[in-house]
């Protein structure tokens, strides 16, 4: 399980590097980036502040593509 979650960071900073899919990316990584967040909030705050920061980048980068995310919350999307 472990190899599939790295897998999953591997490919997603690849593809952000070589600026691909950067939407996608974003999504997929954020059900990671709240894992991380909340596992160093509950388990082991040594390292919340670097958590922190990850959250900080992913909000940063998914604010600078908001436009992309406006199709997800709309009630009923445009057909074309």
């Amino acid at each position: 399980m472990l190899a599939m979650e790295k897998g999953v960071e591997i490919i997603a900073g690849v593809l952000l590097l070589i600026r691909r899919f950067i939407p996608l990316v974003l999504v997929v990584l954020a059900g990671v980036v709240i894992n991380i967040l909340a596992f160093h909030i509950f388990v082991d705050s040594e390292l919340i502040l670097l958590a922190i920061f990850v959250v900080a980048l992913e909000g940063y980068l998914a604010w600078q593509y908001r436009e992309n995310f406006k199709g997800l919350l709309e009630s009923r999307p445009h057909q074309n």
